[in-house]
């Protein structure tokens, strides 16, 4: 499936308002787990967002109960090499609304955000099956450290909201049901700023990461 603009997309719904793009994962009755049709769509929404000068801010969250709770049982996605290598790339600052839980792709998602609001009620996870390990154990060594990672990984742990920011995954835990408040919020403060300025203070910042990253998903093994 190719996209040629953000407002193609039919696994992810899109909102623009005073340069905030609003991506909203629209499974709600799969707890926006990510199909062959989703994993298409994240591994090109975010070039074509850093493409579009009208956007200054991106926001990602979740419809209906939960963020995402990974990728969907029986799919057999790529891996999520391609989602992370264009969202790490995405110039404009990126704003998570983790709305409820997120597992796997969806805490992988979660965590790279520059900032993650989270609920109170969500749970956060590296989630069950080799894959899902897999995309998390490539990226949260570069957010939190490897011996830290090595533990949440490799033990399955589930996070409540309060320990994933307190380990550094997260940013701030808020009540249940504001999470998408907070980040448009945010958004709104950022897009308010000049672009450029704002752009080359992330890229600075996320410099070691993007290369921690993909030093790890290159030497993945198949």
């Amino acid at each position: 499936m190719h996209l040629s603009s953000v407002d193609d997309c039919t696994r992810i719904r899109t909102h623009r308002e005073d340069g905030i793009l609003t991506l909203t994962l629209d499974r709600p009755e799969h707890g926006n787990a990510v199909d062959d049709d989703l994993h298409s769509e994240l591994a090109q929404v975010f070039a074509l967002a850093r493409a579009d000068d009208s956007v200054r801010v991106v926001v990602l969250t979740g419809a209906g109960r939960s963020f995402c709770l990974g990728t969907e049982s029986g799919v057999a996605t790529p891996g999520i090499g391609a989602v992370v290598d264009t969202l790490l790339d995405l110039d404009q600052p990126l704003i998570a609304a983790v709305n409820g839980d997120a597992f796997g792709v969806g805490a992988v998602l979660a965590t790279l955000a520059d900032v993650a609001y989270v609920a109170a009620s969500a749970r956060i996870g590296a989630g069950d099956g080799p894959t899902a390990r897999d995309d998390t154990a490539a990226v949260w060594p570069a957010i939190v450290g490897v011996n830290r990672a090595k533990f949440l990984v490799m033990n399955g742990e589930t996070l409540a909201a309060a320990q994933a920011v307190e380990c550094g995954l997260l940013h701030r835990a808020v009540p249940h049901g504001t999470a998408l408040q907070a980040a448009r919020d945010l958004a709104r403060q950022w897009a308010a700023q000049p672009p450029a300025a704002l752009q080359r203070t992330k890229a600075v910042l996320n410099r070691h990461v993007k290369a921690a990253v993909a030093t790890a998903l290159s030497t993945r093994p198949e």
